[in-house]
């Protein structure tokens, strides 16, 4: 989510929340005001500046409700599923986007405001763990009627960072008090030593993501998506292999593939797109954080979406699905390989292999090869209909320089990270069956094309790869 798609977010609620602070606070007005000073004859002043914590506070929570629950349809999720605690910032750090980083973040600034509203609102909630449990339980509820009603995962990493981010707000409002007090010089002011130490958890997060995101700038090499975020339970898994090692390596070129600024990739989009007669619509052009969408002029929906990370992208031609009379354009099939390279103008490397997929996708194979510095691997996708050509291209052929060499686990160093569930599976399995292996490359976070183990496996009767990075942490 970006953070443009957070503010729309919470602009949604806002409109909402005030209406709702509204009703609330004329039907408090006509309680406090009808009945209880002009009925009952009561003394008790409530302050102006406790009303507007009160309106404020509402807002908030239903912007707050509103984006973690009202926001997300039911059983999207598919089965209630409960995430154990620190999952989401492994998950973040393997796969290494920024996206993921940013929604551990708003955890923990979302809750920022309840923890200054809270103490705002009243005496007590001016003592520090009291503040504290209030954001616990909230976040709390929120978790758990997001299990009960399938909008979400319980995630412990939210509460953590929910709780953290109450008591931030918390430290934001002694430090605030403390100033204020200094300012109009009142008698009791309020202690410096537990404004101090109410800063510690803001100290500490500071610290935490810095020491994250320092670790990542310094690593020679990016993250590997294959790395398992947790390990696979193998106590109850039966396995045979049936594998043969050959013979072992222990080290193994890696190569580095281009990451493009956001002005490459859009030279690049102008370029394909002019390959194939199409002109740029600047306007519709999106900027997302790995990706950037841009599409043609005119009333065709024709879209290409670049990944920064190698420059790889899908091109899609909507306009030739349907017939003009509306009916489905019928896929070309069984075309022949040079039927294909004349239809897709684009740079298709003669000795790649060729084979026609399922559903009339043909696919061009470029197996990792050096020519000199030319050095070039990943597969071209397509497909055709009748009387109309290309519907949809997936460029995924990447042009790489080699880096340099590092060392790597051997074929038995491999299968015993298996054997340890270093690996990652959707399910429970009781049998597996080590068939085959091979050596393939993936591109890692950083841009740089790493070597894995790809094991051909049998998981309870069903045909599956496990991939193994191959070099050693």
């Amino acid at each position: 989510m970006r953070i443009t798609d957070i503010i729309s977010l919470g602009i949604t609620y806002l409109i909402p929340g005030l209406i709702l602070a509204v009703i609330v606070v004329l039907g408090f007005a006509v309680g406090y005001f009808l009945v209880y000073k002009k009925i009952l004859k009561g003394k008790r002043r409530i302050k102006a500046e406790t009303v507007a914590v009160c309106v404020m506070l509402m807002v908030y929570l239903m912007i707050v409700i509103g984006a973690t629950m009202l926001s997300r349809p039911s059983a999207v999720f598919g089965t209630q599923k409960i995430q154990m605690l620190f999952y989401s910032y492994r998950d973040a750090w393997v796969n290494w986007k920024a996206a993921s980083w940013r929604a551990i973040i708003l955890n923990y600034v979302m809750f920022i405001p309840l923890g200054i509203l809270l103490p705002l609102l009243g005496k007590i909630f001016r003592k520090g763990y009291v503040c504290y449990l209030a954001g616990f339980l909230f976040s709390a509820f929120i978790e758990l009627v997001q299990l009960c009603t399938h909008r979400g995962f319980f995630e412990f990493d939210d509460l953590l960072g929910n709780t953290v981010g109450t008591m931030i707000g918390y430290g934001i409002f002694t430090f605030g008090s403390y100033v204020l007090s200094g300012i109009k010089k009142v008698d009791k002011k309020p202690a410096l030593k537990h404004m101090i130490l109410c800063q510690i958890p803001v100290i500490l997060t500071i610290l935490l993501f810095s020491m994250i995101f320092i670790q990542y700038s310094v690593k020679e090499l990016g993250n590997n998506s294959f790395v398992a975020v947790k390990k696979y339970n193998m106590d109850r898994v039966a396995v045979k292999n049936n594998i043969t090692p050959g013979e072992c390596v222990h080290s193994m070129p890696v190569y580095q593939a281009k990451v493009l600024s956001v002005k490459e990739a859009e030279a690049k989009g102008r370029e394909v797109m002019n390959s194939f007669g199409l002109n740029v619509d600047e306007s519709r052009t999106i900027v997302y954080d790995e990706t950037l969408v841009m599409y043609s002029t005119g009333d065709g929906g024709n879209s290409i979406w670049i990944d920064y990370l190698g420059g790889k992208y899908t091109l899609t031609f909507p306009g030739v699905f349907f017939t003009e009379d509306g009916k489905e354009s019928r896929l070309l099939i069984g075309a022949s390989e040079e039927e294909v390279r004349n239809a897709v103008p684009l740079m298709i490397p003669a000795d790649a292999f060729f084979t026609e997929q399922e559903n009339g996708m043909y696919e061009f194979t470029v197996g990792l090869h050096e020519l000199g510095e030319d050095i070039q691997s990943g597969t071209l996708r397509c497909n055709l209909y009748h009387d109309v050509g290309v519907g949809r291209i997936e460029n995924r052929i990447l042009d790489l320089n080699r880096y340099k060499d590092f060392e790597t686990y051997d074929i038995n160093e491999a299968l015993e990270q298996i054997y340890a569930g270093r690996w990652s599976y959707y399910k429970d399995i009781s049998e597996m069956t080590i068939e085959s292996y091979r050596i393939d490359y993936s591109l890692d976070s950083k841009g740089f094309y790493q070597p894995d183990y790809v094991f051909s496996c049998i998981l309870d009767g069903v045909q599956e790869e496990i991939h193994i990075p191959a070099i050693k942490p």
